[in-house]
Protein backbone atom coordinates (compact mmCIF):
# COMPACT_ATOMS: atom_id res chain seq x y z
CA UNK A 1 0.00 0.00 0.00
CA UNK A 2 1.50 3.13 -0.71
CA UNK A 3 1.40 6.30 1.21
CA UNK A 4 0.03 9.04 -0.81
CA UNK A 5 2.01 12.69 -0.39
CA UNK A 6 0.18 15.68 0.73
CA UNK A 7 -0.54 17.86 -2.09
CA UNK A 8 0.86 21.06 -3.03
CA UNK A 9 -2.47 22.89 -3.01
CA UNK A 10 -2.89 26.54 -2.45
CA UNK A 11 -4.66 25.36 1.34
CA UNK A 12 -1.15 24.29 2.60
CA UNK A 13 1.21 25.66 4.89
CA UNK A 14 3.90 25.42 2.50
CA UNK A 15 2.32 27.21 -0.45
CA UNK A 16 2.46 30.33 2.31
CA UNK A 17 6.06 30.70 2.28
CA UNK A 18 7.19 32.93 -0.16
CA UNK A 19 10.71 33.37 -2.17
CA UNK A 20 13.14 35.65 -0.98
CA UNK A 21 12.77 38.38 -2.75
CA UNK A 22 15.82 40.57 -4.18
CA UNK A 23 14.02 43.50 -5.14
CA UNK A 24 15.44 46.93 -4.10
CA UNK A 25 12.01 47.64 -2.17
CA UNK A 26 12.76 44.85 -0.04
CA UNK A 27 16.35 45.15 0.74
CA UNK A 28 15.52 48.57 1.95
CA UNK A 29 12.56 47.25 3.71
CA UNK A 30 15.47 44.59 5.61
CA UNK A 31 17.95 47.36 5.61
CA UNK A 32 15.47 49.85 7.50
CA UNK A 33 14.45 46.94 10.32
CA UNK A 34 18.52 45.92 10.73
CA UNK A 35 19.18 49.90 11.55
CA UNK A 36 16.64 50.27 13.64
CA UNK A 37 17.71 47.29 16.20
CA UNK A 38 21.48 48.51 15.72
CA UNK A 39 20.14 52.03 15.96
CA UNK A 40 18.29 51.18 19.51
CA UNK A 41 20.90 48.48 20.91
CA UNK A 42 23.75 51.34 20.32
CA UNK A 43 20.94 54.08 21.91
CA UNK A 44 21.05 51.14 25.42
CA UNK A 45 24.75 50.39 25.33
CA UNK A 46 26.88 53.10 24.18
CA UNK A 47 25.54 55.34 27.69
CA UNK A 48 26.31 52.25 29.84
CA UNK A 49 29.92 51.50 28.27
CA UNK A 50 30.77 55.30 28.51
CA UNK A 51 30.31 54.88 31.72
CA UNK A 52 31.85 51.45 32.89
CA UNK A 53 34.93 52.19 30.94
CA UNK A 54 35.97 55.60 32.75
CA UNK A 55 35.78 57.72 28.72
CA UNK A 56 32.87 59.85 30.38
CA UNK A 57 33.86 61.36 33.59
CA UNK A 58 30.94 63.07 35.41
CA UNK A 59 31.72 66.22 37.22
CA UNK A 60 29.71 66.28 40.20
CA UNK A 61 29.99 70.13 40.63
CA UNK A 62 28.67 70.71 37.21
CA UNK A 63 24.86 70.70 38.26
CA UNK A 64 25.77 72.94 41.15
CA UNK A 65 23.85 70.03 43.07
CA UNK A 66 24.88 67.20 45.38
CA UNK A 67 24.89 63.49 43.02
CA UNK A 68 23.23 60.77 44.49
CA UNK A 69 25.33 58.06 46.12
CA UNK A 70 26.19 54.70 45.05
CA UNK A 71 24.20 52.28 47.69
CA UNK A 72 25.57 50.17 49.84
CA UNK A 73 24.78 46.82 49.45
CA UNK A 74 21.55 45.54 51.53
CA UNK A 75 22.29 43.50 55.33
CA UNK A 76 18.37 43.97 56.20
CA UNK A 77 15.01 42.89 54.39
CA UNK A 78 14.35 46.33 54.73
CA UNK A 79 17.63 47.88 53.22
CA UNK A 80 16.69 44.71 50.60
CA UNK A 81 13.34 46.58 49.55
CA UNK A 82 14.94 50.13 49.28
CA UNK A 83 17.59 48.93 47.64
CA UNK A 84 16.43 49.14 43.56
CA UNK A 85 14.95 52.56 44.02
CA UNK A 86 18.15 54.28 45.80
CA UNK A 87 20.12 52.20 42.84
CA UNK A 88 17.88 53.73 40.18
CA UNK A 89 18.34 57.19 41.43
CA UNK A 90 21.84 56.56 41.44
CA UNK A 91 22.09 55.31 37.90
CA UNK A 92 19.89 58.58 37.16
CA UNK A 93 22.71 60.48 37.85
CA UNK A 94 25.37 58.39 36.82
CA UNK A 95 24.73 57.03 33.48
CA UNK A 96 27.35 57.97 30.76
CA UNK A 97 26.50 61.11 28.24
CA UNK A 98 24.43 62.42 30.97
CA UNK A 99 25.90 65.71 31.39
CA UNK A 100 25.93 66.22 27.80
CA UNK A 101 22.59 65.27 27.17
CA UNK A 102 21.46 67.70 29.67
CA UNK A 103 24.06 70.91 28.15
CA UNK A 104 22.65 70.26 25.23
CA UNK A 105 18.66 69.90 26.14
CA UNK A 106 20.00 73.53 28.23
CA UNK A 107 21.38 75.07 25.03
CA UNK A 108 17.93 73.93 22.63
CA UNK A 109 15.71 75.26 25.22
CA UNK A 110 17.30 78.75 25.63
CA UNK A 111 18.23 79.22 21.52
CA UNK A 112 14.61 77.67 20.74
CA UNK A 113 12.28 78.68 23.54
CA UNK A 114 14.64 81.33 24.94
CA UNK A 115 13.72 79.30 28.52
CA UNK A 116 16.21 78.90 31.07
CA UNK A 117 16.05 75.49 33.39
CA UNK A 118 17.48 76.34 36.20
CA UNK A 119 14.62 77.17 39.10
CA UNK A 120 16.89 79.60 40.36
CA UNK A 121 17.43 81.35 37.24
CA UNK A 122 14.91 84.43 36.24
CA UNK A 123 14.51 86.11 32.72
CA UNK A 124 14.19 89.62 32.95
CA UNK A 125 13.47 92.55 30.50
CA UNK A 126 15.99 93.61 27.58
CA UNK A 127 17.50 89.94 28.33
CA UNK A 128 18.68 90.39 31.59
CA UNK A 129 18.89 87.52 33.80
CA UNK A 130 18.32 87.26 37.54
CA UNK A 131 19.41 84.74 40.19
CA UNK A 132 15.60 84.51 42.31
CA UNK A 133 16.73 82.37 45.08
CA UNK A 134 19.72 79.80 46.07
CA UNK A 135 19.98 76.72 45.26
CA UNK A 136 17.41 74.36 47.10
CA UNK A 137 15.41 77.45 48.20
CA UNK A 138 11.54 78.65 47.27
CA UNK A 139 11.74 80.52 43.66
CA UNK A 140 12.01 84.56 44.29
CA UNK A 141 13.00 84.00 47.86
CA UNK A 142 16.48 86.12 47.38
CA UNK A 143 14.26 88.75 45.54
CA UNK A 144 12.24 88.84 48.28
CA UNK A 145 14.53 88.70 51.32
CA UNK A 146 16.50 91.59 49.82
CA UNK A 147 13.25 94.03 49.31
CA UNK A 148 12.08 93.72 52.16
CA UNK A 149 9.05 91.67 51.61
CA UNK A 150 9.45 88.37 53.87
CA UNK A 151 11.90 89.43 56.63
CA UNK A 152 10.40 90.76 59.41
CA UNK A 153 11.62 93.47 62.33
CA UNK A 154 13.53 91.00 64.09
CA UNK A 155 15.17 89.94 60.86
CA UNK A 156 16.74 93.67 60.63
CA UNK A 157 17.18 94.47 64.25
CA UNK A 158 19.28 90.98 64.37
CA UNK A 159 21.11 92.07 61.24
CA UNK A 160 22.14 95.47 62.76
CA UNK A 161 23.08 94.02 66.08
CA UNK A 162 25.97 91.83 64.25
CA UNK A 163 26.93 95.14 61.75
CA UNK A 164 27.67 97.03 64.80
CA UNK A 165 29.32 93.82 66.49
CA UNK A 166 31.71 93.65 63.73
CA UNK A 167 32.47 97.10 62.89
CA UNK A 168 32.97 98.00 66.91
CA UNK A 169 35.66 94.82 67.07
CA UNK A 170 37.38 95.96 63.26
CA UNK A 171 37.49 99.92 64.40
CA UNK A 172 39.00 98.99 67.72
CA UNK A 173 41.71 97.76 65.86
CA UNK A 174 42.07 99.43 62.67
CA UNK A 175 39.76 103.25 63.10
CA UNK A 176 39.09 103.98 59.76
CA UNK A 177 37.15 100.21 59.15
CA UNK A 178 34.27 100.94 56.20
CA UNK A 179 31.93 98.42 55.47
CA UNK A 180 30.37 99.02 52.00
CA UNK A 181 27.49 97.16 50.90
CA UNK A 182 26.69 96.84 47.36
CA UNK A 183 23.48 96.40 45.86
CA UNK A 184 22.90 93.17 43.18
CA UNK A 185 20.83 93.53 40.49
CA UNK A 186 17.45 93.05 41.96
CA UNK A 187 17.93 96.32 43.66
CA UNK A 188 19.73 98.44 41.14
CA UNK A 189 17.85 96.81 37.96
CA UNK A 190 14.79 96.32 39.23
CA UNK A 191 13.20 97.81 36.69
CA UNK A 192 14.19 94.73 34.47
CA UNK A 193 12.54 92.44 36.32
CA UNK A 194 9.35 91.18 35.49
CA UNK A 195 6.03 92.82 36.63
CA UNK A 196 5.06 89.28 38.67
CA UNK A 197 8.14 88.79 40.06
CA UNK A 198 8.51 92.18 41.27
CA UNK A 199 5.06 92.44 42.88
CA UNK A 200 5.51 91.70 46.39
CA UNK A 201 8.02 94.03 46.83
CA UNK A 202 6.82 97.43 45.28
CA UNK A 203 6.47 100.23 47.38
CA UNK A 204 8.66 98.34 50.03
CA UNK A 205 11.97 99.81 51.61
CA UNK A 206 15.00 97.35 50.59
CA UNK A 207 16.26 95.10 53.80
CA UNK A 208 19.32 96.85 53.49
CA UNK A 209 17.81 100.65 54.15
CA UNK A 210 15.44 99.43 57.19
CA UNK A 211 18.62 97.57 58.81
CA UNK A 212 20.09 101.45 58.53
CA UNK A 213 17.05 103.10 60.10
CA UNK A 214 17.67 100.71 62.76
CA UNK A 215 21.19 102.13 63.27
CA UNK A 216 20.05 105.64 63.17
CA UNK A 217 20.80 105.78 67.06
CA UNK A 218 24.51 104.77 66.36
CA UNK A 219 25.98 107.23 64.30
CA UNK A 220 29.32 106.28 65.38
CA UNK A 221 28.81 103.01 63.61
CA UNK A 222 26.73 104.53 60.36
CA UNK A 223 29.95 106.64 59.81
CA UNK A 224 31.70 103.66 59.16
CA UNK A 225 29.12 102.56 56.43
CA UNK A 226 28.44 102.89 52.52
CA UNK A 227 25.55 102.06 50.98
CA UNK A 228 26.26 103.16 47.19
CA UNK A 229 22.48 103.27 45.96
CA UNK A 230 22.41 106.64 44.46
CA UNK A 231 26.13 106.73 43.79
CA UNK A 232 25.28 103.37 41.53
CA UNK A 233 22.00 104.26 40.14
CA UNK A 234 23.85 107.91 38.87
CA UNK A 235 26.51 105.47 36.99
CA UNK A 236 24.63 103.20 35.51
CA UNK A 237 23.38 105.74 33.48
CA UNK A 238 26.88 106.12 31.37
CA UNK A 239 28.35 102.52 32.28
CA UNK A 240 27.35 98.82 33.18
CA UNK A 241 27.54 97.82 36.16
CA UNK A 242 26.14 94.38 36.34
CA UNK A 243 26.32 92.66 32.79
CA UNK A 244 23.03 91.46 31.75
CA UNK A 245 24.30 87.74 31.80
CA UNK A 246 25.73 88.14 35.55
CA UNK A 247 24.77 88.30 39.10
CA UNK A 248 28.01 90.11 40.33
CA UNK A 249 29.51 93.64 39.27
CA UNK A 250 31.71 93.66 36.70
CA UNK A 251 33.14 95.33 34.00
CA UNK A 252 34.42 99.51 33.92
CA UNK A 253 31.56 100.78 36.02
CA UNK A 254 33.37 98.90 38.72
CA UNK A 255 36.43 100.60 38.13
CA UNK A 256 34.59 104.24 38.03
CA UNK A 257 32.64 103.38 41.64
CA UNK A 258 36.23 102.28 42.97
CA UNK A 259 37.98 105.51 41.79
CA UNK A 260 34.91 107.52 43.60
CA UNK A 261 34.86 105.71 46.79
CA UNK A 262 38.94 106.24 47.07
CA UNK A 263 38.95 110.06 46.21
CA UNK A 264 35.77 111.04 48.04
CA UNK A 265 35.66 108.23 51.08
CA UNK A 266 39.61 107.94 51.46
CA UNK A 267 40.58 111.52 49.99
CA UNK A 268 43.46 109.89 47.77
CA UNK A 269 44.68 111.15 44.58
CA UNK A 270 44.98 108.62 41.47
CA UNK A 271 48.87 107.80 40.97
CA UNK A 272 48.08 105.10 38.49
CA UNK A 273 45.83 104.64 35.76
CA UNK A 274 43.93 100.99 34.98
CA UNK A 275 42.84 100.77 31.02
CA UNK A 276 39.81 99.08 30.08
CA UNK A 277 39.71 96.25 27.12
CA UNK A 278 37.06 95.25 25.49
CA UNK A 279 36.90 91.27 25.86
CA UNK A 280 34.17 88.18 26.10
CA UNK A 281 33.91 87.41 30.03
CA UNK A 282 32.15 83.64 31.31
CA UNK A 283 29.07 84.67 32.93
CA UNK A 284 28.71 83.56 36.50
CA UNK A 285 25.76 81.64 36.04
CA UNK A 286 26.75 78.97 33.59
CA UNK A 287 27.21 76.72 36.99
CA UNK A 288 23.30 77.23 37.26
CA UNK A 289 22.63 75.79 33.60
CA UNK A 290 25.32 74.02 32.02
CA UNK A 291 25.56 74.06 28.44
CA UNK A 292 24.96 77.63 27.92
CA UNK A 293 28.18 79.36 27.69
CA UNK A 294 26.99 82.57 28.62
CA UNK A 295 29.55 85.45 27.79
CA UNK A 296 29.26 89.13 28.79
CA UNK A 297 31.45 91.02 26.27
CA UNK A 298 31.79 94.13 27.96
CA UNK A 299 34.32 96.91 29.16
CA UNK A 300 37.02 95.46 31.68
CA UNK A 301 39.50 96.99 33.56
CA UNK A 302 43.18 95.32 33.23
CA UNK A 303 45.48 96.67 35.73
CA UNK A 304 47.84 94.06 34.27
CA UNK A 305 48.07 96.72 31.08
CA UNK A 306 49.37 99.51 33.58
CA UNK A 307 52.53 97.11 35.15
CA UNK A 308 50.82 96.09 38.22
CA UNK A 309 52.32 92.81 39.22
CA UNK A 310 49.47 90.32 41.05
CA UNK A 311 49.83 86.79 42.27
CA UNK A 312 47.01 84.42 44.25
CA UNK A 313 47.31 82.35 46.60
CA UNK A 314 50.23 79.95 47.00
CA UNK A 315 52.27 81.39 44.39
CA UNK A 316 52.71 84.10 45.75
CA UNK A 317 54.82 83.22 48.44
CA UNK A 318 56.42 79.89 48.05
CA UNK A 319 57.92 79.54 50.98
CA UNK A 320 54.64 80.17 52.80
CA UNK A 321 51.85 77.34 53.86
CA UNK A 322 49.97 76.97 50.88
CA UNK A 323 47.10 76.42 52.87
CA UNK A 324 47.19 79.38 54.42
CA UNK A 325 47.77 82.00 51.82
CA UNK A 326 44.98 80.02 49.13
CA UNK A 327 42.55 83.04 50.35
CA UNK A 328 45.00 85.98 49.66
CA UNK A 329 45.50 87.73 46.51
CA UNK A 330 48.25 90.72 46.14
CA UNK A 331 48.52 93.60 44.13
CA UNK A 332 51.63 95.62 43.35
CA UNK A 333 52.06 99.09 41.35
CA UNK A 334 55.14 99.32 39.43
CA UNK A 335 56.09 102.20 41.27
CA UNK A 336 54.39 102.04 44.64
CA UNK A 337 53.13 105.28 46.36
CA UNK A 338 53.29 103.62 50.15
CA UNK A 339 49.95 103.33 50.47
CA UNK A 340 48.46 100.32 51.60
CA UNK A 341 44.68 98.49 51.07
CA UNK A 342 43.61 95.71 52.73
CA UNK A 343 40.40 94.77 51.43
CA UNK A 344 38.29 91.64 52.91
CA UNK A 345 34.85 90.75 51.55
CA UNK A 346 32.67 88.19 49.51
CA UNK A 347 32.59 87.40 46.19
CA UNK A 348 31.73 91.23 45.40
CA UNK A 349 34.93 92.03 46.25
CA UNK A 350 36.56 89.29 44.06
CA UNK A 351 36.22 91.62 40.43
CA UNK A 352 37.30 94.77 41.93
CA UNK A 353 40.95 94.31 43.90
CA UNK A 354 42.77 95.30 41.35
CA UNK A 355 41.48 98.62 40.73
CA UNK A 356 42.56 100.09 43.91
CA UNK A 357 45.93 99.80 42.51
CA UNK A 358 44.80 103.53 40.96
CA UNK A 359 45.23 104.68 44.63
CA UNK A 360 47.49 102.49 46.57
CA UNK A 361 50.88 101.41 46.21
CA UNK A 362 49.94 97.14 47.29
CA UNK A 363 46.32 95.87 47.85
CA UNK A 364 46.18 92.59 49.92
CA UNK A 365 42.77 91.02 49.01
CA UNK A 366 41.47 87.71 51.26
CA UNK A 367 38.52 86.11 50.08
CA UNK A 368 35.80 85.72 52.50
CA UNK A 369 34.57 82.90 50.48
CA UNK A 370 37.90 80.28 50.57
CA UNK A 371 38.13 80.78 54.89
CA UNK A 372 35.85 78.01 55.46
CA UNK A 373 38.36 74.90 55.21
CA UNK A 374 41.03 76.53 57.29
CA UNK A 375 41.45 75.82 60.91
CA UNK A 376 41.48 78.63 63.82
CA UNK A 377 45.06 77.92 63.87
CA UNK A 378 45.55 78.80 60.22
CA UNK A 379 43.25 81.55 60.34
CA UNK A 380 45.27 83.20 62.99
CA UNK A 381 48.45 82.96 60.84
CA UNK A 382 46.48 84.51 57.86
CA UNK A 383 45.52 87.23 60.04
CA UNK A 384 49.29 87.97 61.64
CA UNK A 385 50.63 88.32 57.83
CA UNK A 386 47.72 90.16 56.63
CA UNK A 387 47.37 92.70 59.95
CA UNK A 388 50.03 93.28 61.46
CA UNK A 389 53.07 92.20 59.11
CA UNK A 390 51.25 94.23 55.76
CA UNK A 391 50.14 96.92 58.33
CA UNK A 392 47.64 98.24 56.01
CA UNK A 393 46.88 101.93 56.24
CA UNK A 394 43.12 101.07 55.11
CA UNK A 395 40.88 98.08 55.93
CA UNK A 396 37.90 97.93 53.65
CA UNK A 397 35.19 95.41 53.56
CA UNK A 398 32.72 94.66 50.68
CA UNK A 399 29.40 92.51 51.01
CA UNK A 400 26.72 92.12 49.05
CA UNK A 401 23.37 93.25 49.83
CA UNK A 402 21.65 89.69 50.55
CA UNK A 403 24.86 88.52 52.82
CA UNK A 404 24.56 91.36 54.91
CA UNK A 405 21.69 89.17 56.41
CA UNK A 406 24.47 86.30 57.61
CA UNK A 407 28.24 87.81 56.30
CA UNK A 408 28.51 90.04 59.51
CA UNK A 409 28.51 87.45 62.44
CA UNK A 410 30.63 85.12 60.44
CA UNK A 411 33.37 87.88 59.46
CA UNK A 412 33.73 88.92 62.94
CA UNK A 413 34.29 85.36 64.32
CA UNK A 414 36.83 84.61 61.36
CA UNK A 415 38.95 87.82 61.72
CA UNK A 416 38.17 89.39 65.28
CA UNK A 417 36.55 86.30 67.45
CA UNK A 418 38.08 87.27 71.10
CA UNK A 419 37.58 90.98 71.23
CA UNK A 420 35.10 91.95 73.96
CA UNK A 421 32.08 94.08 72.46
CA UNK A 422 30.00 97.02 73.93
CA UNK A 423 26.41 95.04 73.78
CA UNK A 424 24.42 98.01 71.73
CA UNK A 425 21.25 99.10 73.83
Amino acid sequence: METELPSLSSGTAIDAIEAPSFGLRAVIRRAGRNWFAAAFALILLIPAAMELSGLDPIDPAAENRTLASLPALPRSLHDLVRYPAALNTYLQDWFGLRQQMVRTENWLRFTLFHEVTSPELLIGKHGRIFMSALPGNKPLSLINDVCGATMNDGAFLGTAYHITSLIERASHEFPDFTFVIIPGPSILYSEDLPRWAWSSCRGLKPSVERTLDDLRSRPDILSHIVYPIDVLQDLKRRYLIVPKRNLHWAGEGTLRYTEFLSEHRFGLQRTLSVPTKIDDWPSDLNRLNPGLNWVNRIPWPDPGMAGVFSCFGAECDPKADPHVIAPLDRFRTPNPNGRRLLLLGDSFADNVAGNFTEYFGEVWHIHFNLLAPLTRGELDQLIEMAFKQYRPDQVLYICNDFAIFYEPLLAQNFFWPDQRVQTPE
